[in-house]
């Protein structure tokens, strides 16, 4: 009986004598899997992403040459909500905390969409 809060170590699987080595996260079909099934390394990819396609989105908002707000929304759907979407049933079971962490990436979005103040409150988005 283990009776710490640590993972129990197990044995080392082989496949054709070849050990198959133990980690902490490993990266399946674009989806991070971490070893508690936690998906917090997966998360925190996706909005550091997310983050780098929010910028491009401030650029493209500019308002005297900037697109429209349709364009815009087109660009959103197409680069920010496909990605947080792709996998989403499989890391939809992270605990609220962590999928939290992704509506401020949705929220800043439909902002800068909507042309909104940054601190307008998310009902009246």
């Amino acid at each position: 009986m283990v009776k710490s809060m640590a993972l129990a170590p197990q044995n080392q699987t082989q496949t054709r004598n070849a050990p198959i080595p133990v980690v902490n996260e490993i990266r399946f079909l674009g989806v991070i899997f971490d070893r508690k099934l936690a998906f917090l390394p997966h998360i925190l990819h996706l909005r550091k992403k997310c983050e780098r396609s929010l910028n491009i989105l401030k650029v493209l908002s500019r308002t005297f040459w900037g697109a429209d707000r349709t364009s815009l929304l087109r660009i959103y759907q197409a680069v920010i909500l496909s990605s947080i979407d792709y996998g989403c049933m499989v890391y939809g079971s992270a605990r609220p905390t962590v999928l939290r962490r992704l509506d401020t990436i949705h929220h800043s979005a439909l902002r800068i969409c909507s042309g909104a103040f940054r601190t307008s409150p998310v009902e009246s988005l």
